[in-house]
């Protein structure tokens, strides 16, 4: 049993059923449901907020003056629909992180920052996501927990995307050592993030 901000045991929750749509929400590294650009994943490589080995390092590649990011993206309605992506995440020689959700025509972003546990307000470009709010939860060991609401336009693609900031922004000279810790992440429709729910493959 688990809480939006950790896992917890032993506790009765009360919240309305999700699915989280993320086929894989652990494994940054899955070729079939992750895309690097300009970045590596490496898997199981610090302690998760479950207690298990498997959150993953995402680093910078050296790539000159460019972005260094990992997504996904799905299928959508044709429809504005209420979404909340959320992704636990954790500072090592990087500790800022631009979270954003868009489609082909528009997007909404936040900058987290994993040291001082806030976030930027959220931008929007190009069609307008509208309603847009974040939130940031501290749990132990350094982790928190990063939520982007939003209701998306009408466009039938959704992407989920998380930039390494070198703390002058997304557009940078990667050293090609530097990244920070990400896990748990969960696309659902709803107005906030509700209990972590882990996929492997398929949406749950």
């Amino acid at each position: 049993t688990t809480l939006a901000g950790a896992p917890l045991s032993g506790k009765f929750l009360s919240e309305p059923a999700r699915t989280n749509l993320v086929l894989y929400s652990e494994q940054f590294d899955n070729a079939s449901g992750w895309y690097p650009i300009r970045s590596t994943v490496t898997a199981n490589t610090i302690t998760a907020p479950n207690a298990n080995s498997s959150a993953d390092k995402f680093v910078e590649n050296t790539t000159a003056t460019s972005t260094h990011y990992v997504y996904s993206f799905q299928a959508k309605a044709a429809s504005a629909i209420v979404y909340t992506y959320s992704i636990y995440a954790k500072a090592a020689e990087r500790s800022k992180l631009l979270v954003q959700m868009s489609s082909t025509t528009g997007s909404i972003r936040t900058t987290f920052d994993l040291a001082a546990g806030t976030y930027s307000a959220p931008i929007g470009a190009g069609t307008v996501w509208t309603n847009a709010s974040c939130d940031i939860k501290a749990l132990s060991n350094g982790w928190y927990r990063c939520s982007l609401t939003a209701t998306s336009d009408t466009d039938t693609r959704i992407s989920y995307e998380h930039y390494l900031d070198n703390g002058s922004g997304i557009t940078y000279t990667g050293d090609g050592i530097s990244g920070l810790y990400i896990w748990g992440a969960q696309l659902e429709v709803g107005n906030k993030a509700s209990s972590y729910i882990p996929t492997a493959g398929s949406t749950r």
